[in-house]
């Protein structure tokens, strides 16, 4: 008999539990979806049914992503994000959180809504069309299973890019405040690459 479920990663997975579950309890260790919007517990202070844990709200931190792109890039203006919005941080991230800070620093940021891995290249061929100056890669299952497709194209793009975890920077992508793997808490130092 299993007397807790400890889930790590995001929304997606912690819905799942829940949704086979209502008497096992549940504990989520953080991964950038407010539980909140994402409708896995009632508040923070008082979950409410069988949720409860640690979260770690890094969709917060588009905007500090951004002015750590154009400090590095200053020529930085248009900025395309890439974002899922299956993933409720991510889209929070790009129509709440990243719109106000673009303003802030003079930057225009273009969503580029990818719902399946055979959707990158359709985009890619897209910003290859725009060419915008910078690349944003909000957090999500899609978005990390194919960092390195998404690393390689803006290498080959020469297009600087910052991105929520590690994994695309070892592949050659610009900038990460993110953290080192997916189940990580806390966030890594910023890490650069040279472009």
């Amino acid at each position: 008999m299993v007397d807790i479920i400890v889930v790590a990663g995001g929304a997606e997975m912690v819905r799942a539990a829940k949704n086979a579950t209502k008497t096992i309890p549940i504990v989520m260790v953080g991964s950038g979806a407010d539980p909140i919007e994402a409708g896995l517990v009632e508040s923070l202070a008082r979950p409410g049914a069988n949720v409860t844990g640690i979260t770690n709200l890094e969709g917060q931190l588009g905007g500090k992503r951004l002015e750590l792109l154009k400090e590095a890039v200053p020529k930085v203006v248009r900025v395309a994000v890439l974002y899922e919005q299956s993933n409720p941080g991510a889209a929070l991230e790009v129509k709440e959180v990243m719109p106000a800070a673009a303003r802030t620093l003079g930057l225009t940021i273009q969503p580029w809504e990818v719902r399946a891995a055979d959707g990158f290249e359709k985009v890619f061929a897209a910003l290859n069309k725009e060419r915008p100056d910078g690349l944003y890669v909000s957090p999500g299952t899609l978005a990390r299973d194919n960092s390195k497709r998404i690393a390689g194209f803006a290498l080959k793009s020469r297009l600087p890019s910052v991105y929520v975890i590690r994994k695309p920077v070892d592949a050659g992508g610009s900038c990460t405040t993110g953290r080192t793997s997916p189940t990580a808490i806390g966030a890594s130092p910023v890490t650069w690459t040279r472009y």
